[in-house]
């Protein structure tokens, strides 16, 4: 006899951490079966009649692809090392995970939102869910899952870890109040002082699980409220999904739980501001300067050029339409699709020719009712771009296959513009964003979003490579510190100042010319 989940695990580190595997650049196989036609027809989405129910979530949930990303990230940033492997804490983890899991949950609340559903509750020690979670027959029927059972309704969090859960809590709180993380009296004399360049990377170690000698006094938040959620109502060996990465986001209280999470590093988060009017490249982009269209060429007339401006400004984006179909992998519920897009930007000059500006450009959507609620600013690319000495203007072209967020794949990047300005690396190639889901649902009659684009200086953010596959901004590169100096999420990881003035997102886009 042997247990098939064992190995499979144990084949996926060989191939993402083993030294041996990533020098012959080995790919992780895609261990589950093809679906069969009834299987599809079993798991198709009935199209939602009524009042909003959190069923009609399932087909984002249950995506085959994003559950390989959610799976894949916790490969490649382990909560713990593995000897014989390269399996050791990757640079800014702990920040990384806070970042990645915000954006999972600002996509999830679009997502929601459109179906008319509200954003995600976090969630409480004491809340009791009343709906339970379950995959559904075919995913119990299969012997890749005989561990896995449903998470029962309606059971509460033993009282014991609720006080356990507090305390730990109350003591991540006190160190953001204080500003200093500090060990138990067993390691005296050992703390970091939050405020610094690598604090919200501690931030995210400590509310993991990977914060080392800290974990005495800080706890293994993030982890153990997985384990929990993990062991609701059964006996023995059986786990819900909520205990294991490779199918966690499949349970609705992955996302409950995860808000929690998010709002405890936000606490520390609005104990910082990010001053957006230093060090900003002399460019001007304004809000007729960018346009998404379905089209690989931009629309007439926008490069036209004269008397040192731009000759129109009268353009408008392409609606942007996405579809719900069947299923196409085993265990989905359905498959959400979109138009290929391609964004069009216009960026010129301020001042005087002769120098080459580099620079990084960030794209992000959100929803047009929550744009001054910077955390539910998705981010949809970020690359680096080089303005040359005599250039005065220029109209940059990027298709969305080459977003720094998805799941690259090389053949579908050979035309990426940053292959003559940036050095190329391996990236985790399984890891990344699903390109079918990167952009959010939408309602039938159309949802209305606003694009930004903010530039910065990339001779301080030190963007200088590009992964050959996979996700850079959510996964980083193999062998490589992060690519981005700024803190992820930049420039809405933070309450935002200009000039020192703390203000609302839409005033600083008035405010500044590179946003």
């Amino acid at each position: 006899r042997y247990n098939r989940s064992v190995i499979q695990y144990a084949l996926k580190i060989f191939l993402v951490h083993h030294t041996l595997a990533r020098s012959y650049r080995l790919k992780v196989p895609d261990l589950t079966d093809a679906p069969s036609t009834m299987d599809m027809a079993t798991h198709a989405m009935v199209p939602p009649i009524g009042e909003p129910e959190e069923i009609w979530m399932d087909y984002w949930r249950h995506d085959k692809n994003f559950v390989d990303h959610h799976s894949y990230w916790h490969f490649v940033y382990r909560g713990s090392v593995i000897p014989g492997t390269d399996a050791v804490h990757l640079d800014r983890q702990g920040e990384l995970f806070g970042y990645m899991h915000k954006q999972m949950l600002a996509r999830y609340d679009a997502e929601r939102e459109s179906w008319g559903l509200d954003p995600v509750d976090p969630w409480e020690f004491t809340d009791v869910d009343p709906l339970g979670s379950d995959a559904g027959d075919d995913f119990h029927l299969s012997p890749l899952n005989s561990n896995f059972r449903p998470r029962p309704a309606g059971i509460p969090w033993p009282s014991s870890q609720i006080r356990r859960f507090q305390d730990w809590t109350d003591n991540i709180r006190r160190a953001f109040e204080e500003g200093i993380l500090q060990t138990t009296r067993r390691e005296r004399g050992i703390q970091i002082r939050l405020g610094e360049n690598s604090s919200a990377n501690w931030v995210g170690h400590i509310i993991e699980a990977t914060s080392g000698i800290f974990a005495d006094n800080y706890g293994r938040m993030h982890n153990r409220g997985h384990g929990i959620f993990g062991s609701l109502g059964l006996q023995g060996d059986l786990q819900t999904y909520m205990a294991h990465a490779d199918h966690a986001i499949r349970d609705h209280i992955f996302f409950r739980w995860h808000k929690f999470i998010d709002n405890l590093i936000e606490e520390y988060h609005q104990t910082r501001t990010t001053e957006l009017a230093v060090d900003a490249p002399p460019v001007i982009i304004g809000e007729n300067d960018i346009v998404i269209s379905t089209s690989e060429n931009p629309p007439n007339g926008f490069s036209d050029w004269s008397s040192n401006q731009w000759s129109n400004n009268n353009f408008s984006s392409d609606l942007l339409k996405t579809a719900l179909d069947l299923p196409q992998q085993l265990f989905e519920w359905g498959k959400l699709t979109h138009d290929q897009f391609n964004y069009h930007i216009r960026v010129r000059r301020r001042g005087n020719t002769g120098t080459e500006l580099r620079l990084t450009l960030r794209i992000y959507i959100a929803p047009a009712q929550h744009a001054n609620d910077r955390r539910r600013w998705i981010e949809m690319d970020k690359f680096r771009y080089v303005l040359g000495a005599t250039e005065t203007h220029t109209v940059i072209t990027r298709r969305d296959r080459h977003s720094s967020v998805i799941r690259r794949f090389p053949e579908e990047t050979t035309d990426d513009l940053e292959i003559p300005l940036t050095t190329t690396v391996d990236g985790f190639c399984e890891c990344g964003w699903p390109y079918n889901l990167l952009l959010p649902r939408g309602t039938r009659d159309g949802e209305r979003y606003l694009l930004a684009v903010f530039i910065s200086d990339n001779t301080i953010d030190s963007l200088r490579i590009r992964s050959r596959c996979g996700s850079l901004s959510y996964c980083g590169a193999q062998d490589s510190r992060y690519p981005d100096r700024r803190q992820m999420g930049y420039p809405f990881a933070t309450p935002i100042s200009v000039n020192g003035q703390e203000m609302e997102v839409l005033e600083s886009m008035n405010r500044l010319d590179n946003f």
